[in-house]
């Protein structure tokens, strides 16, 4: 058929383009090349029109024939551009397009054919229906030829090969097909008993089952290695490469997900000495991984030098190491939170793509024979290593989501590109396809150059190498189809490396070695990091002991503080009075010690301590006024700094008052930064723990907040009640920082719904609702009955009927897990806080300026706080007990004194330019008038309060820890934690109102994974 003289040149022309696309370049490689020889020699090109010329120029280039981009010079028009008629022809588009892939660097008409093409296929998607030709348009704009791996294109094309009826050839090739189904079909069949090969040799190292938090992608690996060299004679390169591709699946997984960087740096310097003595230094599960990359190296070093004569272990090793190395890299800064330039990160990222690895096991075992030229050309990374593993890089990048991008979860091209150009992502993503077009325009240079000219490299090489890239751009082109486990197995995977973790820190709890202030700083750290539930028991067995076997009269101030705070914090009790703690720290005049004042370290200790005083305390007041004064004393004297910071930020709020979930994220920011932590050098694996454990739980509070995201949109009252603040982050926010567990998914959910009919309800009592209409729907929520509507303005309607459902909906599912119809207790904390909320409205239409006590007996209410309180009881309490029930109805202080401080805080938010006009009632301005003081000393005033609340909390906590009450540990923590959340929220104004102050913890706390 070939060498028919009757056959015209598209005919031909199409023909040698079936065979190839098919598969059959082998068996075909000299007819093609001589047919399109003779093409050249006795045609006249400039007389063929542009789907001819186009598919020849492409023909010609594809099998190492030169031919000159000037050939598409005549479909110009005479200002230069190609002719606008040419975009009604699709074939000639389609055939321009791939064309314009084979340019090499400086072509610029090709360039030019390329857009232009690109454009009018563009409009032929627009603008017609659905059909094979619209299908093929679309597939090609996908993914042109010169990008496609020869072998899986080839088994794509055979079902698509009939199909299409323009197809000019396709009546007459039926012989072409067949020995295309042959052909694969025999070639398929040695590549599936090298799959077999490969699984049982993988199945006999045992690193699957022995290292099973590495992926286990050997199907993946043979597909890889097939696409890269799929011929019958590269065989012995196919099984090194899968060996390879494995060992890299596993080595990156240590690095990326499992090892610890002290580990890291000690396998990467094993692989660099290449030394079997090296893995004694080495944890057991990397002794395993390096020994059996050693023989594996080791082995195929020896199948070459007994093949081809070379011992090439020094390469093999090398590609290792440089690899290590660069992966090494990555982890680094990931450990030291730093963030590289683009220039930087693309410098490591083309070696750890693995691609320089790859393509130097594939030179050793595809080439006829190694050379000395050859094998500089590896050392010195010719372009044919590095250009193929820049597109590795870069299209892996490309397959990063806009999500992850976003969020900034890994280090990558294209966020580092966006941020120094100051540019767009989606801008930062052409920039990164515009790199992987000239890279490919290097290799067609190199292809050119070697079809024409000895160099270094054998054509099934080069062709090894070109298909790395097209086998990259395949995997990639849809997402990360090699690489990412998914969901359920990356967390499999975090689980595996939580728990080894764990043991490592427990280990360090118990080492016997330590010394009590280490420990204490150590149990401190853990519970700072937000570990305090993976590491309960040990904790409590470990203070426990602590307190019986020491003599806390011989510790100094820094100790006896931090173990007091400890003990406390922990439920243990230890009596400021009775034993005297801080009783010996002070003169014969009965005030604390002067000297102590210059330890800073004490002074932080014995402030962190007095905040865990119950009424009544007096020593303890003490000791927070003493402490207290010497801290602002050190920050004017002292230059900022680390500690000075430190200083100011625990003045601003003591740990007992902070959110332990927002401070874990705070803390794991500084934890390193102290240059008096002891046990920073000691604890990378606490670090390390707490980062996996805030991200894993954080990917559940993300879905949750995606989840009521969804709901909250579903209810319509964003859009049809726009006068409402639409605070959603700030509501998953504040009850991610209320109940932040992940057994508390429910609660949270729930309360996230909650706070948002809060916010609903209390912008349309404040702001815009009448007092008739206020009093109308006060009483609609007292009465709780759906017929009451009627007599409701439209939008309150609207407001009162998504109430009622969602209220309704929660008391369904309590009765469903707990067996209580809990909605009488759900509607009586709403009408509650609206009867408050419609006192207030009451005062603002009167005129009235309420007292002090009538002023704090109705905002304790209207704070929202024992309508949070009372579904957090219902929701998060293993069971409800009607001694629990009776407490939330007579007001128990677990729901009073979080609700005081609510109300306190938020008036303390308060500015003095809103106290001074009088614009709202206030706690500070009722308690001011009444008290005739000053605003200032109203404000003092306010702070005791809390701080008298607080001792009422603590109370209770030690109650509940030494006997049975109404209230589980979970709920009591809950309340503990609304008061804290409260705190952190009000802080520096009205966080919650004003959601610009509250932002930035929304995102790291919701949406940005710690680095």
């Amino acid at each position: 058929m070939m060498n028919d003289e009757r056959l015209e040149i598209p005919s031909l022309l199409n023909l040698i383009d079936d065979i190839q696309r098919l598969g059959l370049s082998d068996q075909f490689g000299n007819d093609i090349k001589s047919s399109l020889n003779k093409l050249t020699c006795n045609i006249d090109v400039s007389k063929l029109d542009l789907r001819v010329t186009a598919l020849l120029f492409r023909l010609l280039r594809q099998n190492g024939i030169w031919i000159s981009q000037d050939e598409f010079e005549r479909f110009k028009d005479e200002d230069g551009n190609f002719m606008e008629l040419l975009g009604n022809d699709v074939e000639g588009m389609l055939n321009l397009y791939e064309a314009s892939h084979f340019a090499l660097e400086g072509e610029g008409l090709l360039d030019e054919a390329k857009t232009f093409a690109m454009k009018h296929l563009h409009d032929q998607i627009r603008t017609n229906e659905k059909g094979s030709s619209t299908n093929h348009v679309m597939e090609t704009l996908e993914l042109p030829l010169q990008y496609r791996s020869p072998w899986v294109e080839a088994r794509r094309f055979m079902d698509t090969y009939l199909k299409d009826e323009n197809n000019p050839s396709a009546k007459d090739t039926q012989a072409v097909l067949e020995l295309t189904k042959l052909n694969f079909n025999m070639v398929q069949s040695m590549h599936r008993n090298e799959l077999q090969e490969m699984s049982k040799w993988w199945k006999g190292t045992e690193l699957a089952s022995k290292l099973n938090f590495s992926r286990d992608r050997l199907t993946e690996a043979v597909f890889f290695s097939v696409s890269m060299a799929h011929k019958p004679e590269l065989s012995e390169c196919r099984k090194a490469l899968t060996k390879a591709a494995q060992f890299l699946t596993l080595i990156d997984d240590i690095y990326d997900i499992y090892g610890q960087l002290d580990e890291l740096e000690a396998f990467t310097s094993a692989v660099e000495r290449w030394d079997i003595n090296a893995i004694d230094e080495l944890p057991e599960y990397m002794q395993l991984a390096f020994l059996a990359l050693y023989n594996t190296v080791n082995e195929l070093g020896y199948e070459i030098l007994k093949e081809k004569g070379r011992n090439c272990i020094p390469f093999l090793r090398k590609s290792w190491e440089n690899l290590c190395k660069a992966f090494l890299v990555e982890a680094k800064w990931y450990y030291k939170g730093h963030t590289p330039t683009y220039e930087e990160y693309l410098n490591n990222g083309w070696v750890s793509s693995s691609g320089p690895l790859l393509l130097t096991h594939a030179y050793l075992l595809a080439s006829p024979s190694i050379t000395t030229e050859g094998l500089d050309c590896l050392f010195n990374n010719h372009d044919l290593l590095r250009l193929p593993s820049i597109i590795f890089r870069l299209a892996n990048d490309l397959a990063t989501s806009e999500a992850e991008l976003e969020r900034g979860e890994t280090t990558n091209a294209i966020s580092s590109y966006a941020k120094e150009a100051g540019v767009s992502l989606e801008d930062a993503r052409e920039h990164m396809k515009k790199l992987i077009d000239e890279s490919w325009k290097g290799l067609n240079r190199i292809r050119a150059l070697n079809s024409n000219e000895t160099t270094a490299f054998s054509d099934d090489f080069v062709e090894i190498a070109i298909n790395l890239a097209r086998t990259v751009q395949c995997i990639y082109q849809r997402g990360d189809g090699f690489g990412s486990p998914d969901l359920i197995e990356k967390q499999e995977i975090d689980s595996q490396k939580v728990e080894r973790l764990k043991s490592q820190v427990k280990k360090m709890m118990n080492d016997e070695r330590l010394e009590m202030p280490a420990l204490l700083n150590l149990i401190d750290d853990i519970q700072r990091l937000g570990l305090s539930d993976q590491f309960g028991n040990d904790i409590k067995t470990s203070l426990n002991k602590l307190a019986c076997n020491i003599d806390i009269s011989k510790l100094d101030l820094r100790a006896t503080a931090l173990l007091f705070r400890l003990l406390r914090q922990n439920d243990i009790w230890i009596s400021q009075g009775k034993a005297d703690e801080f009783e010996r720290f002070k003169d014969k005049d009965g005030n604390f010690t002067e000297s102590l004042r210059n330890d800073v370290e004490g002074m932080l200790n014995l402030y962190e301590a007095s905040h865990f005083a119950l009424e009544g305390e007096y020593l303890l007041d003490e000791a927070k006024t003493f402490a207290m004064k010497h801290l602002h004393d050190l920050i004017r004297t002292n230059e900022k700094g680390f500690m000075a910071n430190h200083v100011m930020e625990t003045l601003e709020l003591p740990l007992q008052y902070r959110s332990p979930w927002v401070e874990a994220r705070r803390f794991m920011d500084t934890y390193l930064q102290g240059k008096n932590n002891p046990s920073a050098k000691d604890t990378q694996a606490v670090l390390e723990l707490a980062k996996l454990n805030f991200n894993m739980v954080q990917s559940m509070h993300r879905n949750e907040l995606q989840e009521m995201s969804k709901w909250w949109k579903g209810t319509g009252l964003a859009s049809k009640l726009t006068f409402s603040r639409d605070r959603l982050p700030e509501a998953v926010f504040f009850t991610i920082s209320v109940a932040h567990k992940p057994e508390s998914c429910k609660c949270r959910k729930a309360l996230t719904k909650v706070v948002k009919f809060i916010a609903l309800i209390d912008d349309i009592y404040d702001v815009y609702g009448h007092l008739d209409e206020l009093e109308a729907f006060t009483s609609a929520i007292e009465r709780w009955d759906i017929n009451t509507i009627d007599g409701l303005p439209e939008y309150m309607k609207l407001a009162f009927l998504a109430l009622y459902n969602t209220v309704n909906e929660l008391g369904y599912e309590i009765l469903k897990e707990k067996g209580r119809n809990c909605i009488p207790f759900l509607r009586k904390s709403w009408e509650n806080m609206c009867k408050a909320f419609l006192v207030e409205a009451r005062w603002y239409y009167k005129g009235h300026t309420p007292t002090y006590e009538e002023y704090l007996n109705n905002g304790w209410v209207s704070s929202s706080g024992p309508l949070l309180l009372t579904h957090s009881y219902l929701l998060a309490s293993p069971s409800i007990t009607t001694e629990g029930l009776d407490c939330l109805f007579n007001n128990h202080d677990l729901l009073r004194l979080p609700s005081i401080i609510f109300r306190l805080a938020n008036d303390l938010a308060t500015s003095e330019a809103e106290l001074e006009r009088r614009e709202t009632s206030n706690a500070i301005l009722s308690y001011a008038k009444e008290a005739g003081v000053s605003l200032e000393d109203a404000r003092e005033h306010m702070k005791k309060l809390i701080d008298e609340s607080w001792k009422g909390l603590n109370r209770i906590r030690a109650s509940n820890s030494n006997e049975t009450t109404a209230f589980s540990d979970e709920f009591v923590e809950i309340a503990l934690n609304f008061a804290r959340t409260i705190q952190c929220t009000y802080l520096r104004g009205d966080g919650f109102g004003s959601p610009d102050l509250i932002k930035k913890q929304v995102l790291s706390l919701v949406l940005e994974p710690v680095q």
